[in-house]
């Protein structure tokens, strides 16, 4: 609680206090102790509200946080550092020789995604002949080894559109919409932060 909230509130429960002392009528009393038991309740609120809000703001840049960077666009795995200083050092100055003044550098950041677990399954000849194809196996992917186990248990479908093959271009793009995904969740956290600010005042 803040310290005009607080004051506000010593102020109510003094002010109920008198009334009672000098033998007027309790219900100027009883109003002031049931508004104050109420913005009391809504202070905690907002304070609860507020350590919410700086959690999640901690896990929205731990997740955005990267854990492997290139230097360029070149996101080889020959080119994976650990850092920023990395790239520079290894990367940057290596291919500009004792480099001098001011200089703009891309360096492209990389994080873990969540686990995927795999139901694959290997065609017999019988279901190789049915789907008139050579492949040897098909998969799904599931984000529990139990869903993954339920699905061998169904029978996974056969004929199942193949994963394409990743490209760079491809990972640039869904990184690029990750990006416009989060900014929206930011934005509303701001507003979410403001509102909570003005119940403040």
């Amino acid at each position: 609680m803040s310290g005009a909230s607080e004051e506000l509130v010593r102020e109510l429960r003094t002010t109920a206090a008198m009334i009672r002392k000098c033998g007027a009528s309790s219900m100027e009393a009883d109003f002031l102790d049931t508004t104050t038991d109420a913005l009391t309740a809504a202070q905690a609120t907002i304070a609860r509200l507020e350590a919410e809000l700086a959690g999640a703001r901690e896990a929205l840049r731990a997740a955005n946080e990267p854990c492997w960077f290139y230097y360029g666009d070149d996101c080889s795995s020959e080119r994976c550092r650990g850092s920023i200083y990395e790239c520079i050092d290894e990367d940057f100055e290596y291919e500009n020789d004792e480099p001098k003044g001011d200089h703009v550098l891309l360096i492209s950041g990389a994080r873990p995604v969540p686990d995927i677990w795999v139901a694959l399954h290997y065609y017999t000849e019988a279901e190789k002949d049915a789907r008139d194809s050579d492949d040897e196996y098909t998969f799904t992917e599931h984000n529990s080894k139990e869903d993954a186990e339920a699905a061998l248990r169904r029978g996974i479908e056969i004929g199942q559109a193949e994963r394409p093959e990743l490209t760079r271009d491809m990972v640039r793009e869904a990184y690029l919409a990750a990006q416009n995904c989060i900014a929206p969740n930011e934005r509303f956290i701001d507003r979410l932060h403001a509102a909570l600010q003005e119940r403040l005042k």
